[in-house]
């Protein structure tokens, strides 16, 4: 505010004015702080959804149908150097047998010797075809005919074979080889050349492969499952066998037909046992929030946030609901938390007998299965029918959703109603700032005016007190 204090009266006229404005200032503070409560508020409500997305998250991932924590695997290979095993949700647990007869080989050969590896080849076409695969041709003429250019010309026409220069070291004068190795393994993966390159003459020598006698022969890996006379054999082409054990993958490293491998497929209960363990701290931790924003805290003598809101109480009352209810239609061996070693305390808070819950996840209480912990969190996920049981994964999700839902939900419509109210609230607080601006102005100039007014009323009356004492000054 420009001060005018009374430079020509001595009044102190900013404290004038900011008292006969206090009135109006003081409901604009009021407003202030109706909109920062508001403004409280509003981040209140968005710090529940926050929490109660993060608990959706974890529900989801209890209730997915595919690659459910509750089918997790893991495998046991006893000779870690001869094969490396996963397994998906799909194996089952058990012990398997196996003994690895041969890899799968990738067919390889090499052509005859030469001197340098620019040395000249003779011109002409070559074909190549790795088993059914697309026959290539490599055109050879002035431009590409050195043995470094034509392995270029090889490996360019991508034929599923790789062509490389190799040195055997020999002292025959003759040590450098185009060695061709089958990009793919297996028997069925043998390489075939077409050679319709000139007959050497000259300095040109014609590439001459030696199938006969391989570097090495296209091979297929053999697997035998048992060890008894019905042991079953499995012939793959690849190293990767994928058929043997349903769900379980080898990768096979090193064969020796008399070395027994076991494989142990067992359940892997870290993701279902981290899923659970956060889907209690994610539960816990709601309810303490929302207590905390709608009680009466006597140690710090404040009131929450949102004390006699219904909107997070009724919120909190359904979600403890959805958690703690039996899942219909499941037997009732499994058919609620309970069964997992979970209890509620008498601060309605969730609480974990770690031993119970391991003992149950790794299939060593009779009567419950994976199925049955699968049916718990995920009952009828597949159901088109909204009035059908629902697993307390599945109905946790879809009551969040509808708690979220920005048209209807519950917070969607809160959220809606508070950004409501701030925007009437600030239309109220620039109304009365504008008030109180343009009392303010005309205050600030009537002040003046009245100065102005008193500065020509002291000039007129010492001009006045002069003419008089003139007049006496005659007279004598």
């Amino acid at each position: 505010m420009i001060t005018i204090d009374g430079l020509i009266t001595g009044i102190d006229t900013e404290t004038i004015i900011d008292g006969l404005l206090e009135i109006q200032k003081n409901q604009i503070d009021r407003l202030q702080l109706r909109r920062q409560g508001i403004e409280a508020k509003q981040t209140a409500y968005e710090s529940v959804e926050v929490q109660l997305v993060s608990l959706k998250s974890i529900a989801d991932r209890l209730s997915r149908p595919q690659a459910n924590v509750f089918q997790s695997r893991n495998v046991e290979v006893s000779e870690e150097n001869a094969v490396f095993a996963i397994a998906n949700t799909n194996a089952s647990t058990g012990t398997y047998q196996i003994h690895i007869d041969s890899l799968a080989r990738a067919h390889q050969v090499a052509s005859t010797g030469f001197s340098e590896t620019h040395s000249e080849i003779t011109q002409g076409t070559l074909d190549i075809q790795v088993g059914d695969g697309d026959l290539k041709t490599i055109t050879v003429d002035s431009s590409n005919n050195s043995l470094q250019s034509f392995v270029d010309a090889i490996n360019n026409v991508k034929a599923g074979v790789t062509a490389t220069l190799v040195n055997d070291g020999s002292a025959s004068g003759t040590p450098h080889r185009i060695l061709l190795t089958a990009n793919k393994t297996g028997e069925a993966n043998q390489i075939t050349i077409t050679n319709n390159l000139a007959a050497s003459t000259g300095s040109a020598t014609q590439p001459d492969f030696d199938f006969d006698n391989p570097v090495q022969s296209a091979d297929d890996a053999q697997v035998r499952l048992g060890t008894g006379p019905g042991a079953l054999t499995v012939q793959s082409a690849s190293n990767e066998v994928k058929s043997l054990i349903q769900g379980v993958t080898l990768n096979l490293l090193a064969a020796d037909s008399d070395q027994e491998v076991q494989i142990r497929v067992n359940p892997n209960t870290e993701p279902a046992t981290t899923a659970i363990n956060d889907l209690v701290d994610s539960y816990n931790a709601i309810m303490d929030f929302v207590d905390d924003l709608v009680r009466f805290n006597p140690e710090t003598d404040q009131a929450g946030l949102l004390i006699g809101d219904r909107t997070v109480t009724d919120i909190q009352n359904e979600i403890r609901s959805a958690i703690l209810d039996v899942v219909p239609e499941v037997g009732t061996s499994a058919n609620r938390l309970s069964v997992l070693g979970i209890s509620i305390n008498n601060r309605s808070r969730l609480t974990i007998n770690a031993t119970r819950l391991e003992e149950v996840l790794a299939g060593r209480v009779d009567g419950i299965t994976e199925s049955d912990l699968q049916n718990l969190f995920a009952y009828n996920h597949l159901s088109t029918n909204p009035s059908a049981p629902t697993g307390i994964g599945t109905r946790l999700s879809q009551l969040i959703d509808g708690f979220t839902n920005i048209e209807s939900g519950e917070l969607g419509s809160v959220k809606e109603s508070l950004l409501d109210q701030l925007t009437s609230l600030d239309n109220s607080i620039d109304r009365q700032q504008r008030i109180f601006d343009n009392q303010q102005q005309d205050l600030i100039a009537q002040f003046v005016a009245l100065e102005s007014s008193i500065s020509e009323l002291q000039t007129t009356s010492s001009f006045l007190s002069s003419q008089l004492s003139n007049l006496g000054k005659i007279g004598k």
